[in-house]
């Protein structure tokens, strides 16, 4: 039987940050009347990065973290034959710039034809 991946540990206060969030239209809009479209867009594209980069990280974390994933790495790395896996801290950088810092499992060992990296969750 597969178990299945549940997501909740981090993913839930981000969601309730999300729906807590508040934008100032009326900022928005008096660049739109004033004709500034491009200060409206850097505006914008701020905010909408900022909750990207929120969003992202939660889910990324949750998943790390969670012991399907983990099982999963286990495996892949027995059938690679790859040595024990450890934890190390890794700096993900997400589409947006933006560095997550992330605690997830890294061969210690690998074989010399093994391709990608040796943080598994990361190929």
């Amino acid at each position: 039987m597969t178990k299945k991946l549940i997501l909740n540990k981090q993913v839930t206060p981000v969601i309730n940050l999300l729906q807590n969030l508040e934008i100032d239209q009326e900022y928005f809009i008096n660049l739109l009347l004033v004709g500034d479209l491009y200060a409206f867009e850097e505006a914008y594209k701020l905010v909408m990065t900022q909750i990207y980069d929120a969003l992202a990280a939660a889910f990324i974390r949750d998943v790390v973290s969670n012991e399907v994933l983990v099982a999963r790495l286990q495996a892949l790395a027995q059938s690679q034959r790859m040595g024990g896996l450890q934890k190390r801290t890794v700096n993900l950088q997400l589409r947006s710039g933006t560095f997550i810092k992330l605690e997830t499992h890294y061969a210690r060992v690998v074989a010399k034809k093994v391709e990608g990296s040796r943080y598994l969750c990361l190929r």
